[in-house]
């Protein structure tokens, strides 16, 4: 019995010792692994120019300000760019912990479809990274310099993901859900703009004691004197893709009120205007719908929204502080009332470009599936639209 376990115990460190050493060799030899965090995809000429922020490992004695590297090379594909990295720097390039892809809107402009094919095809990278559209070059989102983070794409993941406790109502849209998106039979999805702004950081350098960005191109790092402007990002508004090539884009009222209607929201904030007075309100969405009428052909938007004041400009009476959640009806009216001008503003910019946005064609084949050959090829344009929005102070 003796000898039987211990032939168990040899069998089991015989198991442990192969799944030891046939591990991944890339992530126990870190000195020659190209840790990549997030990378940019723009267009130069035919080729594709992909730029990769690079976590570069440092030991604690010996480590420096930068904890980062830009890298770029170009292309005849994404995958060939990647690798002539790996060429270019001796490091082999590791996708796994890829979490952000940033697209030109030139590139967004040609054909995004097939960037997204390979990534959704490749084991290289996860489904769950975040894709955007840069406002114009991607690669200047790795390249800036920001106060919010050490590593321009870490500050950049925190902006675009959704979380019911951040102000922001920015949607997140990964590599699944775009695909998934793009070839549903509304054939149309959409994905956060990045815009670069300058102009809002005050002081220079290492002031908010994060480290900078290390650039490093191939032309070589900025020499240390000369320090960038640091910047911050926006993402409120959202780019339209039908049949994989970008249409159009909304304003951030219009993304606003698309994520309200799409839902769930739980905090977000807008500003309207009674009389001479502004208020600035908080609202979450607690009940949303989107519903067609194939007879009829009519869209139906159904918003109800809790609301209360936050701030306005004529200040708060701390008499009434425990009436804060009493909203007067003339805010509420003129709430309904803006968001609804917004909504039609909205389906308006759909319709002419006949970006199905609200997967109209998807409910029909879902629950008219009987009618679905009928007005599969019917237009956006040949549908009217129906609002059902209200508010009410919040509970």
């Amino acid at each position: 019995m003796k000898f039987l376990k211990n032939k168990v115990v040899l069998f089991l460190l015989l198991v442990l010792a192969v799944l030891y050493f046939s591990s991944d060799f890339a992530l126990i030899d870190i000195e020659k692994t190209a840790i990549i965090v997030a990378i940019a995809i723009d267009k130069e000429n035919d080729d594709f120019s992909v730029t990769a922020q690079i976590a570069v490992p440092q030991s604690t004695d010996n480590a420096s300000s930068n904890d980062d590297a830009i890298m770029t090379a170009e292309g005849t594909t994404v995958l060939e760019a990647i690798n002539n990295i790996g060429k270019d720097t001796g490091w082999h390039p590791k996708l796994s912990f890829c979490s952000m892809i940033f697209i030109s809107r030139e590139l967004a402009q040609e054909d995004v479809e097939h960037v997204v094919d390979f990534f959704m095809s490749s084991e290289k990278v996860q489904n769950s990274a975040i894709i955007a559209m840069a406002d114009d070059k991607a690669s200047d989102l790795l390249l800036a310099d920001t106060p919010l983070d050490s590593i321009s794409s870490f500050a950049l993941q925190k902006i675009v993901l959704k979380n019911e406790w951040m102000v922001s109502t920015v949607g997140v849209t990964n590599i699944k859900k775009f695909a998934f998106m793009n070839y549903s039979k509304a054939k149309t999805a959409y994905m956060p703009v990045i815009r670069i702004i300058k102009g809002k950081t005050k002081g220079g350098g290492n002031s908010s004691g994060l480290s900078p960005t290390a650039a490093q191109s191939g032309s070589g790092g900025e020499e240390g004197g000369n320090k960038k402007e640091e910047v911050i990002f926006s993402a409120s508004e959202i780019a339209l893709f039908k049949n994989g090539k970008f249409v159009g884009q909304l304003t951030d009222r219009e993304t606003l009120c698309y994520y309200l209607l799409e839902g769930p929201v739980f905090e977000a904030y807008t500003s309207v205007d009674v009389g001479e007075d502004g208020y600035f309100l908080r609202l979450d969405a607690s009940s949303f719908s989107v519903d067609v009428d194939v007879k009829k052909s009519t869209v139906k938007l159904s918003l109800d929204m809790k609301v209360v004041v936050a701030d306005s400009t004529s200040g708060a009476d701390l008499k009434n502080f425990n009436k804060k959640a009493d909203v007067d009806k003339a805010v509420l009216d003129a709430l309904v009332d803006s968001t609804e001008s917004t909504a039609r503003s909205m389906f308006a910019k759909l319709q002419s470009i006949d970006a199905d946005l609200f997967m109209i064609k998807d409910k029909i084949y879902k629950y008219h599936n009987s009618l679905y050959e009928r007005f599969k090829d019917k237009p956006l344009s040949r549908y009217t639209l129906e609002l059902n929005f209200s508010a009410r102070p919040a509970d």
